[in-house]
C-alpha cells in the first residue's frame, strides 16, 4: 500500500445552499469549483512533497509522487466526499521501500548488501571487485547502528496550512487532513 496524503473537505451543506439558492443546475458549478481547487491543491502540494522527498540514488521515490481527486456519493448526508490523495508508491525488488525512508530501519536488521550496491557506487565512488565487499559492510553498518527516520511528509503538510488555509477559505469550509502511512 502507498503513502498518502488524504485531505477532505467537510462542511459543504454552506456552499450548496448558496449555490441552491442562485438556481437549480448548479451542482454541476459546485462540482467544478470544489475540482478546481482541490486539483491546484494536488498541484501544489505534489510538488512540495516531492521537493521535500530524498532523492536517494534513482530518484524513484520522488518520481512516482502523484495526486488524484475522487468523489464518492456520500449516501447519509445526502451528499459527495471530495477527497484529494498525495502518492508516493515507489517499489524496489518487490517491497514498498518509502516506510523504511521514513521511519528509519531498527537496528539488527540487514538490509540486502545487492540492493546498496548502486548507492555505494554514486556516494563512495567505489567501483569494479569493491563494490559487492563496499555494499556488504554498509548492510552490516546499518544492521548495528539503523537508519534515521525522515519525517518529510509531517513536515510538508506542517509548513503546507497556508496553502490548505487558501483552499479551504475559497471552498468556505474546512478541510481535513489524513496521513495514511501503510
Amino acid at each position: 500500500m502507498p503513502f498518502e496524503t488524504t485531505i477532505i473537505p467537510t462542511g459543504f451543506s454552506e456552499v450548496t445552499s448558496r449555490l441552491h439558492s442562485l438556481g437549480p443546475g448548479r451542482n454541476a458549478e459546485r462540482e467544478q469549483i470544489i475540482d478546481g481547487v482541490l486539483t491546484r491543491l494536488g498541484e501544489v502540494l505534489t510538488q512540495r512533497v516531492m521537493y521535500a522527498t530524498p532523492l536517494g540514488v534513482t530518484g524513484s521515490l520522488r518520481n512516482t509522487t502523484y495526486f488524484r481527486v475522487s468523489s464518492t456519493p456520500d449516501i447519509v448526508a445526502g451528499d459527495t466526499l471530495y477527497t484529494l490523495s498525495i502518492v508516493q508508491d515507489a517499489h524496489h525488488a518487490g517491497f514498498m521501500y518509502r516506510p523504511i525512508v521514513v521511519r528509519g530501519r531498527r537496528i539488527g536488521r540487514r538490509p540486502p548488501a545487492k540492493e546498496l550496491e548502486a548507492w555505494v557506487q554514486l556516494k563512495w565512488g567505489v567501483t569494479g571487485s569493491e563494490i559487492k565487499s563496499a555494499a556488504y559492510k554498509l548492510a552490516g553498518s546499518i544492521a548495528a547502528k539503523g537508519t534515521n527516520p525522515n519525517h518529510y511528509p509531517m513536515r510538508v503538510l506542517g509548513n503546507s496550512q497556508d496553502i490548505l488555509n487558501e483552499a479551504a477559505n475559497h471552498l468556505g469550509t474546512e478541510l481535513v487532513v489524513h496521513l495514511t502511512d501503510i
